[in-house]
């Protein structure tokens, strides 16, 4: 069936229902529509499912109407009852005003919403159409042409339509939103719309990860690339720089802190040059074909970093973690340079910032931060400024409710396309400046579920007469409203890392630290994913896959901090003043360390000159001789310490020794030595004297 209708503005304003002569068979529908302007009766809210009728909507063009266009919707209505029903009727059904909100627009759409809603069309069915048998389905077509029918001076911006059904006694409707914006005029100035997409892993990617032994990169990339896709090169992305590592997480290289050019030779036994076996296909991984995607020339958005495993600065502030939050922006630094991405400073936290965490973020070179503007009452404005004291930084105001309906699949095709046009007008209307900038933030487990749409709803959004797409650095360069944003001193961590996590990463930290000062920076570079993965705000809502990276990385850490020690060995018995005590030290580290053995006496006995600085060959045992002085007789406990340097913490385990100091027992001895020695020459001498006198007397 097709209904073709034009009004004309009259008694209902612009958009009253036409008065002029139509073809006879719309008779019946017009004279239905001069009475709705008489007297307009409640009209119960309605969606897709309700009744004993289905409406679905197939088309609906264009997507925005202008001035001259013909509004064309299409669709089906299915009887979903077990008898035959007479041939439906459908009417349209028009809100006469542009929602003032987003919450008036849902209330709307959701059925909950009939303020200020009139006919547009009579009931109408097409001539000659057959019954509707059980599950049948019948076609319809409106068409409603503008000029006549919508007046310049309306409001632009969405109004809700409900495309009602009926036969005999069976009802149906669905609604959905039309777009209205006169080009002549131009209404104003477009806005710039700077669509931003996380690129991080999921829970479950991180889960499969861990349980395959894969770099999480390479388990999240084929879906990040179907999201690349389905956003366009116009999108700026935010990429978590724990992609580009190349080990599992929590998994720590067995040849960490080997030197990575000692040894470049293939290996003889695989049959080619880089290892692979000979039966093994080698292709381009995942991993490598989003880094192409990211870096290809047609690409047009700005790229910009998340924090290492998109870990909540906040909660890590809070929690004493800052060091790990630097830890975090150096590895990524590191990544990104290796996978030769460049970032804008721009930060982008999973959560609300207080004032610590600005100046945290300041403190790391983040140059303006990406903020969810439902947490601040500042209206729709989106830059403002952040401050913590005298200490300020530009700030972004985000739009996540938009981002959310561009990744919803509540709705698809069209319904999804001109709900999502609906939502962005009422945005845009609501920006206090022009020409004005919107951000759309989308989920960051987008395409975790189906895309679905999004694609086509992007597209749309491209092609909105009131957008201008921009980039995130074109949205940063903007003038700001004077909107201060006062932060917080304290944000509540729902769901977050534990402190006493955060605690036992902080001593995991140490223990590298400490090796990393004697044993070289690829100590660090090992060992420090394992200890970044757990902090995870994607992990908020997994606490086992949580802990069980966490107890991951600090029995990692725990076995570095073993890998130095020193060997245990027997009492000592010291029987002179100088001397020098000897310590068997073992070091199963594949480098070289080079530490500092101090002696730590119990008492005054013994006195230990200065440190010593030894050198531990690689994966051997070293016995080191460390100077003493006895300065009385006794038994001294003695503790010994490795350390990176003096008076830092030990690097192993201290072991302790006594040694019985019995340093007069040298010169007893040497006494006892010289005496007797004395008295052999004494008595020499007399043997001498005595045959000297003999020989006197035979002579």
């Amino acid at each position: 069936m097709t209904l073709s209708t034009g009004a004309h503005p009259g008694p209902l304003g612009p958009w009253a229902p036409s008065r002029r002569r139509a073809p006879r068979a719309l008779l019946a529908m017009l004279a239905a529509v001069l009475g709705i302007g008489i007297a307009l009766w409640p009209l119960a809210p309605a969606r897709a499912d309700d009744g004993d009728l289905v409406v679905e909507l197939i088309s609906l063009t264009p997507a925005v109407v202008t001035t001259g266009d013909t509004l064309v919707i299409s669709g089906r209505i299915r009887n979903t009852t077990d008898e035959e029903l007479a041939p439906p009727a459908v009417r349209l059904l028009l809100q006469k005003h542009v929602p003032s909100s987003t919450q008036a627009l849902a209330s709307w759409l959701d059925g909950t919403n009939n303020l200020n809603v009139s006919a547009l069309t009579g009931w109408n069915a097409a001539e000659d159409a057959p019954p509707l048998p059980p599950n049948g389905v019948a076609p319809f077509t409106i068409e409603i042409a503008t000029d006549g029918t919508f007046s310049e001076l309306s409001a632009w911006g969405p109004r809700g339509i409900q495309i009602e059904a009926r036969a005999d006694e069976a009802t149906g409707s669905t609604r959905t939103t039309m777009l209205w914006y006169p080009d002549d005029p131009p209404v104003r100035t477009p806005s710039e719309l700077t669509l931003l997409v996380p690129l991080t892993p999921t829970a479950r990617e991180w889960q499969e990860a861990v349980a395959q032994r894969l770099p999480v990169g390479e388990v999240a990339a084929p879906r990040l690339l179907t999201v690349l896709e389905a956003v366009g090169t116009d999108a700026s992305l935010a990429i978590d720089p724990a992609l580009l590592e190349s080990e599992p997480p929590a998994a720590v290289p067995a040849s960490a802190g080997e030197d990575e050019t000692a040894d470049e030779s293939p290996d003889e036994t695989s049959g080619t040059e880089d290892g692979t076996p000979p039966d093994t296909e080698v292709e381009g991984s995942a991993l490598e074909a989003l880094l192409e995607a990211l870096t290809a020339a047609e690409r047009r958005g700005d790229l910009i970093a998340l924090g290492y495993a998109d870990a909540d600065v906040t909660t890590l502030v809070g929690a004493g973690g800052a060091e790990l939050w630097e830890d975090g922006v150096a590895r990524s630094e590191a990544l990104l340079a290796e996978a030769g991405l460049t970032v804008e400073n721009v930060a982008w936290p999973p959560g609300p910032l207080s004032q610590d965490t600005l100046s945290v973020l300041m403190g790391s070179g983040s140059e303006a931060v990406v903020l969810d503007a439902a947490d601040f009452a500042v209206g729709t404005s989106t830059h403002a400024t952040a401050t913590s004291g005298s200490r300020q930084l530009d700030a972004l105001l985000a739009d996540d409710e938009l981002g959310d309906a561009l990744a919803s699949t509540e709705l698809d095709g069209v319904a999804a396309r001109q709900a999502t046009l609906a939502l962005s007008a009422v945005l845009t209307r609501a920006l206090s400046q022009e020409p004005a900038g919107l951000l759309v933030v989308m989920p960051r487990d987008l395409g975790e579920r189906d895309l679905g749409h999004v694609s086509d709803q992007v597209q749309a959004l491209d092609d909105a007469p009131w957008f201008e797409t921009a980039t995130l650095r074109s949205l940063l360069g903007r003038t700001g409203t004077g909107v201060t944003l006062d932060l917080p001193t304290e944000v509540p961590a729902l769901d977050a890392i534990e402190p006493s996590a955060v605690d036992r990463l902080l001593e995991g930290r140490a223990v590298v630290e400490a090796y990393t000062e004697v044993a070289g920076p690829t100590i660090h570079e090992a060992y420090l994913p394992a200890l970044l993965t757990p902090l995870s705000a994607t992990l908020d809502g997994d606490a086992p896959l949580r802990e069980q990276l966490l107890d991951a990385a600090v029995t990692a850490t725990d076995e570095l901090g073993s890998m130095i020690s020193v060997e245990t060995g027997s009492d000592v018995l010291l029987i002179s003043g100088d001397a020098s005590l000897p310590v068997t030290l073992s070091n199963q580290l594949p480098v070289e360390a080079q530490v500092v053995v101090e002696l730590v006496p119990e008492g005054s006995r013994l006195q230990v000159r200065q440190p010593e600085v030894v050198v531990l060959p690689p994966q051997q045992s070293t016995t080191a001789r460390i100077p003493i002085t006895a300065v009385a007789n006794g038994n001294v406990m003695v503790d010994v310490h490795v350390r990176p340097a003096a008076g830092e913490r030990d690097l192993a385990e201290p072991a302790s020794f006594a040694v019985r100091v019995r340093a007069e027992w040298e010169n007893i001895g040497t006494g006892v030595v010289a005496g007797l020695l004395a008295v052999a020459f004494v008595i020499g001498l007399i043997r001498t004297i005595r045959r000297g006198g003999r020989r006197a007397r035979a002579q």
